[in-house]
């Protein structure tokens, strides 16, 4: 990400309204000061809830190449907006997964070891918080993080942290993958039913959230429940950027490397 251009978040509530006004972006909203957003100093927003977006707007996003993804108030992606995908010739990484899948077999083989990257950073993340709050195997281990968190965050604030967390990440995901010139929507990628934008934020995802619930466990006040706000959640991920950028590049070297040997294997 650049380091120069940050995310911007826009919390829709009653009546939202998002223009242009002049290099930046006003957020009006009914009874509360108008918020300005310099386009100069986003590369992508998240834009929750119900807003009412101005075309132009939308179309300057487009121009400064800034990524908006629409989002429930549960956190989930509902529309994104991207600006058209950049040429590279640095990273030939999307002919390669598109030469790599061409085949049945060779396209289940790719899903197959995507696949079970996620089952090894989920069982990684399971180990960590187990080791972390010294609990014994005896538990379910599918449901280890569950359970931890439910010790400690009253079940709704966890079900919103997870699921705007994971919203955020996706988001993030998107946006990393359009400036690497990658489209994961191609047809090619559906047909084999390959969800890259799914197995990134899964990675990423178990990186970050025993970090996440360690921050949040150490606020924890003796025989009570934290409650996590949106407000909380977007802050939260803020501080995991770094985070999520290094584990972002990692695993995509990781696959860049294995399309590669696949490629010389072949000829």
């Amino acid at each position: 990400m650049d380091e120069n251009r940050q995310q911007a978040v826009i919390m829709g509530q009653g009546d939202t309204h998002i223009v242009l006004d002049g290099p930046s972006l006003r957020i009006k909203k009914a009874q509360l000061a108008d918020q300005r957003i310099p386009l100069k100093r986003i590369n992508q927003i998240n834009s929750f809830g119900t807003c009412k977006w101005e075309t132009s707007a939308l179309l300057a996003c487009s121009d400064k190449n800034i990524i908006i993804n629409f989002c429930r108030q549960d956190g989930s992606i509902r529309a994104q907006l991207q600006p058209p995908v950049k040429t590279s010739h640095n990273i030939p990484i999307q002919q390669l997964l598109e030469q790599r899948i061409k085949s049945y077999e060779a396209g289940h083989e790719f899903k197959q070891s995507l696949k079970n990257q996620c089952q090894i950073a989920i069982n990684q993340a399971q180990q960590s918080m187990a080791k972390q709050y010294g609990i014994r195997r005896h538990i379910d281990e599918k449901n280890l993080i569950d359970h931890i968190a439910k010790e400690n965050i009253n079940s709704f604030s966890w079900k919103k942290l997870k699921h705007i967390m994971q919203a955020l990440i996706k988001s993030d995901v998107s946006g990393m993958l359009w400036r690497d010139s990658i489209q994961p929507g191609q047809v090619i990628f559906e047909l084999h039913q390959i969800d890259l934008v799914g197995h990134l934020t899964t990675l990423i995802y178990c990186e970050i959230i025993p970090r996440i619930l360690n921050q949040i466990s150490a606020d924890k006040q003796p025989g009570q429940k934290i409650r996590i706000t949106a407000a909380k959640i977007i802050d939260l991920h803020h501080h995991q950027q770094n985070k999520i950028q290094s584990k972002y590049n990692q695993a995509l070297l990781q696959i860049h490397r294995s399309l590669l040997e696949n490629k010389h294997d072949n000829q």
